[in-house]
Order: structure tokens, then C-alpha cells, then sequence
């Protein structure tokens, strides 16, 4: 059986790992962190685990729709980490900017607008004031698309080996 899960936005902190590359907000401890677990959760935070006294930066986002993956395809990867970003991104907490006069500021979840066939999304002006560092924007990328991707499991109880004869 092939199936698509329907998922719903997700408040997740920045942790994913591909093959042995991990890209984790410093906050996580991921040595103590299941990030297996988190990731085929789809990302549920009881899977991780935080250095003392920290707290990580947590993001909602939701599943990108088929429009917006399609409008994605021929961006270069850059662009098409903010396009996600922009497509995906609900609300953050505890993402702090560091100003030139020293003061920390907490930024303000996007207010979103309408694009058009593409639906609400933040506006590039708020991308660019929270200009996420590139491997924790590329990080986050990976997966708002794998909760856009998110699939049932073929079932392990077939009657027969696909393909058998008759």
C-alpha cells in the first residue's frame, strides 16, 4: 500500500540528520537525543533532549502544498530553503537577534499574507530580518519537506511477493 499522511503544523526545533551529517540547533544535546526517533515522528520534541540550562529555538511550520513544492523546483537550493521558509512557517519562539547595540530581540512571529495561488506566507521581508545561518536554514528546509513528503509504509503483511505469478 502506498498513502500519504495528512499532517498538521508541527513546532519543532532545528535537528536533522542525514547519512552522518547532523545539523542541530546547539541547545540539543544530541548525543542524549533520539534523532531517529524525532525525525520519523515527524518531529515530535519528546525525542530530544537539551544541554543544561538551555532552551532551544522552536519554529511551527506546516506541510508545503503541491503548488508551492512545484513553484520550488528550478530555485537555486538557497532560494529554495527561504521559499520554504516563506511557504512553511508559522510562528517561532526563543529566536533572538543580536542588535549592534548589544540588546537581544526576540522576533515576532511572520504576519502572513496571501500570494496569490500559493496561499499565505510570510512576507521576504520577514525572511530577511530573521535570516536564519545557512546550515540551520538548510536543516530546517529538509524538514518542512519531509513532513510535505510524509507517507504511509508499504504494508509488511502482503498475501504474496509483489510481482508473483498467478
Amino acid at each position: 500500500m502506498i498513502g500519504k499522511y495528512i499532517v498538521g503544523p508541527r513546532r519543532v526545533a532545528i535537528a536533522y540528520k542525514m547519512n552522518d551529517v547532523i545539523v542541530a540547533d546547539p541547545a540539543i544535546d544530541i548525543l542524549q537525543s533520539n534523532l531517529d526517533h524525532y525525525q520519523s515522528s515527524l518531529f515530535e520534541l519528546e525525542w530530544l533532549k537539551y544541554l543544561p540550562g538551555e532552551k532551544p529555538s522552536l519554529f511551527t511550520i506546516q506541510p508545503l502544498t503541491r503548488r508551492q513544492k512545484d513553484a520550488a523546483e528550478s530555485m537555486s537550493m538557497r532560494e529554495r530553503s527561504a521559499w520554504y521558509l516563506r511557504c512553511s512557517l508559522l510562528g517561532t519562539s526563543n529566536y533572538q537577534v543580536l542588535k549592534q547595540d548589544n540588546s537581544l530581540s526576540e522576533i515576532a512571529s511572520p504576519e502572513r499574507i496571501q500570494n496569490g495561488s500559493y496561499g499565505l506566507m510570510a512576507p521576504e521581508m520577514y525572511i530577511d530580518e530573521l535570516d536564519l545561518p545557512e546550515q540551520y536554514l538548510l536543516g530546517l528546509m529538509l524538514m518542512i519537506r519531509h513532513i510535505s513528503e510524509a507517507q504511509i509504509p508499504i504494508s509488511a503483511a502482503s498475501s504474496k511477493p509483489s510481482g508473483a505469478a498467478e
